[in-house]
């Protein structure tokens, strides 16, 4: 059975330091959290969050990891999964179901299934078998994209402009509260406080 997992940092998004309090930062990843939980929970059953701090979430399953990588994300992940699994991290707010039916469908004919984000990162990854690695890097995409070559892994490169969109500088607030077009709640928060 596919399970999700995301991994959470309460207190994360510290490039944003300079911009928003901690408070707002932690009410940012709140509201990314609650617009990712609201797709997800749709199409899926067996989500887990891996965060470094207590959350009370209906509908999912809270894995505690008090260490501050993502090394230790994919060791929980390899501990909790049989087979196949997808991971996502907290900050695509502009995820919607019809990036998940599109994975689904394509996980039928690859074994790995990686989609691009900003800088060279990764914002989703499916693994058919949790013997394949998920690299953890400044660049991630592109290590994972060399792994899978180099162990002639069946692969697919999967691009979404809402996969490849995060947020992570100022710069990235406000051009995502210029092309939002849901209103969720993290649009809501972030043009409660942002002066455009």
């Amino acid at each position: 059975m596919l399970k999700v997992f995301i991994p959470v940092k309460v207190e994360g998004k510290t490039r944003l330091s300079n911009y928003l309090t901690k408070e707002e930062r932690i009410t940012l990843i709140n509201c990314m959290l609650k617009d990712l939980l609201n797709v997800i929970l749709k199409m899926f059953n067996d989500v887990y969050i891996i965060a470094d701090k207590d959350l009370d979430i209906k509908g999912v399953k809270i894995l505690r990891d008090n260490s501050k990588g993502l090394k230790s994300v994919l060791e929980i992940m390899n501990k909790e999964t049989i087979d196949e699994s997808l991971f996502i991290p907290v900050d695509v707010p502009l995820i919607d179901e019809n990036d998940l039916k599109r994975i689904l469908s394509l996980k039928n004919n690859y074994d790995y299934i990686l989609s691009p984000a900003r800088r060279n990162g990764i914002s989703l990854i499916y693994r058919k078998k949790k013997e394949y690695e998920i690299i953890f890097s400044n660049k991630s995409f592109i290590d994972c994209l060399n792994y899978c070559i180099k162990n002639k892994i069946n692969y697919f490169i999967y691009f979404s402009k809402n996969l490849y969109f995060d947020i992570d500088t100022v710069e990235d607030i406000y051009e995502f509260l210029n092309i939002c077009k849901k209103k969720n709640e993290t649009y809501k928060f972030l043009s409660s406080i942002v002066k455009r």
